[in-house]
């Protein structure tokens, strides 16, 4: 990850003008930058993981109701 956020620290660096004396700004708007993401990554992860288990949820209420009608 240290590398990631070095990467993007230097291109605020670049994209600000190779301003000296910013070092530390650009590396936490970097890091800020991919703590952001990840936390984007890991809701859109836990949401998919939730509709998969309402889908399984659903699946299997829906396969126990017709077992029930059916008396298996």
């Amino acid at each position: 990850m240290n590398d990631k956020i070095a990467r993007i620290a230097y291109a605020i660096y670049e994209k600000g003008g190779r301003m000296n004396g910013y070092d530390i700004d650009n590396w936490l708007e970097a890091e800020r930058i991919v703590l952001a993401h990840n936390s984007k990554k890991q809701v859109e992860v836990a949401a998919e993981v939730a509709v998969r288990k309402k889908r399984t949820a659903k699946t299997g209420a829906t396969i126990n109701t017709v077992r029930a009608e059916r008396g298996v």
